[in-house]
């Protein structure tokens, strides 16, 4: 989020700052709503929090093309979580375990292979 080149994806699409954004992308995702989301703790793994910059990656496709510079940006941006998430592997293999545990624990039986 700190990054130059994620002042874009901030927040979401605004359908007052693009009308027809909304009828070319169904599946918007920004860093705002991923901040959120791992507020609620909805990511169970960090595969889920990739996957999410997919579908922002996917998004900008979609609107903006494959090549546009704001597709690019979020493909650094996404460049930059693996990068993080690569130096962090350990405590984060720590906290999915933990938190697969947990769930366990309730009778959510998930297995991640």
């Amino acid at each position: 989020i700190r990054n130059e080149c994620s002042r874009l994806f901030l927040m979401p699409v605004k359908k007052k700052d693009y009308p027809d954004y909304f009828e070319i992308v169904k599946q918007p995702m920004d860093l705002g709503s991923m901040k959120n989301k791992t507020k609620r703790s909805e990511y169970k793994t960090s595969q889920d929090l990739l996957n999410d910059f997919d579908l922002m990656i996917k998004a900008s496709e979609l609107y903006n093309g494959d090549l546009h510079e704001v597709t690019q940006q979020a493909r650094r941006i996404k460049e930059i979580a693996i990068g993080q998430i690569e130096e962090n592997k350990e405590r984060i293999k720590e906290l999915e375990n933990k938190m697969i545990e947990e769930m366990n624990e309730k009778g959510n039986n998930i297995i991640i292979k």
